[in-house]
């Protein structure tokens, strides 16, 4: 394997265990926000909670693909 592609795989390496602990933190904050409800739902996620949990998982699936691809060639 060339340096270009070893170089490739660190950096996408990288970026999915950024983006996995990201979507990690994100589940926790999640089932413990869950786990204090009573009754339905007192207070629902804010709409900016939901743009980040939307942008981290379009994120992790963006790199998971880029990952693919690089593994395919």
């Amino acid at each position: 394997m060339d340096n270009n592609k070893k170089t490739e795989l660190d950096r996408i390496r990288r970026e999915l265990i950024n983006a996995h602990n990201r979507a990690a933190w994100h589940m926790a904050a999640t089932i413990i926000k869950a786990s204090q409800i009573k009754d339905g739902m007192d207070k629902p996620p804010t709409a900016r909670e939901l743009a980040e949990l939307n942008a981290t998982i379009t994120n992790l699936r963006s790199v998971a693909e880029d990952a693919l691809l690089l593994l395919k060639k």
